[in-house]
């Protein structure tokens, strides 16, 4: 195998490390946002405060983690609130 070709095997192995570094480090950034999020939650609930949402999703790959709550609810105090969802969003 000539030098060349090594260089670019390398090169590519390389590429395929980073890309996979990337898609991991991504998937845990997500997964600690969404074990934020519920504990979050839980420590309000325990606070007295009624917290509800529907499907919790993460998204944005592979530049943004971006947590959608579906039909939040927050009841705290005689006081309501409510909408449509709840978005939250940063860079990687």
């Amino acid at each position: 195998m000539t030098l060349r070709k090594r260089l670019a095997l390398a090169a590519a192995a390389v590429l395929v490390a980073a890309f996979a570094a990337w898609g991991v480090a991504w998937w845990m950034v997500a997964g600690a946002v969404e074990r934020g999020i519920v504990a979050w939650a839980d420590a309000q609930r325990a606070r007295g405060v009624e917290v509800r949402y529907g499907d919790l999703r993460l998204d944005g790959f592979p530049f943004t983690v971006r947590a959608t709550a579906a039909e939040p609810r927050l009841t705290a105090r005689g006081a309501d609130w409510q909408g449509a969802a709840l978005i939250g969003e940063a860079p990687l």
